[in-house]
C-alpha cells in the first residue's frame, strides 16, 4: 500500500514538472497569443462590410475608432493587469479570468446591432488581450533560462502571427457564407479550447521546482564542492538570495513604474512599439477599403490579402527571437526597422494587385519581426529588478 502511494505521488510530481516545464508553458503562451489575435483579426475584414450593412457612412473612420478603442483599452488596462499579477500568487488564475472576459466581449460584438455596442465589445476585448498577452509573456519569463528567453518569446510572437494568418481569410469566408455571427462562433470555439489548456498549466511555485535560470541541476554538485566550501551553503530556503541584496524584495508598483520610465532601454523599446503599432493599425483600417476601391475585392478576397502578408511574419518572429539570443536585441531591432520602413512607400504605388501584396508581405516580414527583440529587451530590463516577476519561493 505504501509502495503504491509513493508511486502515485511520484507520478503526480512528474506530471506537475511536465506541466510547469519551459516547453509546455511556451506552447500554452503560443496558443494563447494565437487565440487572442485570431479573435481580433477574424473581424478585421468584416467590420467595414457590417457597418455598411447597418447603414453607417464614413466607414473607414468608424473602423478606425473601433481599433482605437481596442488599443486604448489594452494600453490603459495593462498596468492594472501587471499590478494584479504581481500581487497575486497565481498568474494562471488571472489568465483564466482574461479568457472569460474575451468570451464575453465576443458575445457582445456578435449581438451588436449598433456602433456604440460594438465599441463596448471592443473595449472589453482590449482588456482581455491585455490580460492574455501580459500574463502569458510573464509566465515565459518566469520559467525560461535567460540565455533562451529571446527564442521562446519569439515563438510566442509567432503564435500571434498564426492567429492573424487564420483570422482574416476565415472571417471573410464565414461572413460571406453564414453571415455576421459565424466568425465570432468560430473564435469562441477556439477560446474554449485554449481555456482547457490554461487549466493544465502549473506554475513553478505550485510545482515546487527551482527557477530554471538559476543553478542548472548538473552543476549543483560542483557548486557545493567549490572553493567556498559547505559553510557558505545556507540550508534555509527563506534566506536564499538575501546575501548581497540591497533592494527591496517587494517593491511598490509606483516604484517599478518609475524605474521603468527612467530607463533609456525601456523608453526606446516603448517608442518602437508605438511606431510599429500605429503603422499596423493604419494598415488594418485602410487595406480592406483600399483593395476594394482599387481592385474591387470583397471580404473573402481581402482576407486572402492579409493571409499573404502574415505568413512571412510567422517566420520572421521566430527567427528574430533566435537571433536576439545570438547577436542582441538592439541589433536585431535596428536591422529589421531599416529593412522594413521603405516598403511602406511601395504600398502607396498602384502598379498592380500582385505588387501590392508582395510589398505588403515584405513589409510585414521585417516590421512584424520587431516584436520579438522589443519584448526580449523589456524582459531583460524587468529581470534586473529585484522582486519583480517570478513568484517561486526562491525568487520571492
Amino acid at each position: 500500500m505504501k509502495s503504491e502511494t509513493l508511486t502515485v505521488a511520484s507520478r503526480l510530481v512528474h506530471a506537475d514538472q511536465w506541466r510547469s516545464s519551459v516547453s509546455f508553458i511556451t506552447l500554452g503562451c503560443v496558443a494563447g497569443t494565437a487565440v487572442d489575435t485570431l479573435n481580433y483579426s477574424l473581424v478585421i475584414s468584416v467590420f467595414p462590410f457590417r457597418l455598411e450593412h447597418l447603414g453607417y457612412h464614413d466607414v473607414s473612420s468608424l473602423v478606425g475608432w473601433l481599433l482605437f478603442i481596442y488599443s486604448g483599452a489594452l494600453v490603459l488596462s495593462t498596468p492594472m493587469v501587471a499590478m494584479v499579477s504581481e500581487r497575486m500568487h497565481s498568474r494562471r488564475g488571472v489568465m483564466i479570468a482574461g479568457l472569460f472576459s474575451l468570451l464575453a466581449s465576443q458575445l457582445v460584438l456578435m449581438e451588436a446591432s449598433s456602433f456604440w455596442v460594438m465599441c463596448l465589445g471592443r473595449f472589453f476585448e482590449g482588456i482581455s488581450s491585455s490580460i492574455i498577452l501580459t500574463i502569458g509573456l510573464s509566465l515565459i519569463c518566469d520559467t525560461t533560462p535567460e540565455a533562451q528567453i529571446g527564442a521562446h518569446l519569439g515563438l510566442a510572437m509567432a503564435g500571434g502571427s498564426l492567429g492573424q494568418l487564420i483570422g482574416p481569410p476565415v472571417g471573410g469566408a464565414l461572413y460571406a457564407r453564414w453571415g455576421y455571427r459565424a466568425p465570432f462562433v468560430f473564435g469562441m470555439i477556439f477560446t474554449a479550447i485554449d481555456f482547457v489548456g490554461r487549466l493544465l498549466v502549473v506554475e513553478k511555485m505550485a510545482a515546487a521546482i527551482p527557477p530554471s535560470e538559476e543553478v542548472p541541476p548538473e552543476h549543483v554538485a560542483d557548486k557545493e564542492e567549490g572553493p567556498a566550501g559547505p559553510a557558505d551553503h545556507d540550508p534555509n530556503p527563506s534566506t536564499l538570495g538575501a546575501k548581497n541584496d540591497t533592494g527591496p524584495v517587494n517593491p511598490s508598483i509606483l516604484g517599478v513604474v518609475f524605474r521603468l520610465m527612467t530607463s533609456a532601454r525601456t523608453l526606446v523599446a516603448l517608442s518602437v512599439i508605438l511606431f510599429c503599432s500605429m503603422t499596423s493599425l493604419a494598415a488594418d483600417v485602410t487595406v480592406p477599403l483600399h483593395t476594394q476601391a482599387i481592385w474591387g475585392l470583397d471580404s473573402a478576397k481581402v482576407g486572402l490579402v492579409f493571409l499573404a502578408a502574415i505568413i512571412p511574419t510567422m517566420i520572421s518572429s521566430t527567427l528574430a527571437g533566435f537571433l536576439c539570443d545570438r547577436i542582441g536585441a538592439e541589433t536585431v531591432t535596428v536591422l529589421t526597422l531599416i529593412a522594413g520602413v521603405p516598403w511602406w512607400g511601395a504600398l502607396t504605388k498602384q502598379f498592380s494587385l500582385a505588387f501590392f501584396i508582395v510589398s505588403f508581405g515584405i513589409q510585414n516580414f521585417f516590421i512584424g519581426a520587431v516584436a520579438s527583440p522589443v519584448v526580449t529587451e523589456l524582459a531583460a530590463v524587468t529581470r534586473g529588478m529585484k522582486g519583480v516577476g517570478c513568484k517561486c519561493r526562491d525568487c520571492s
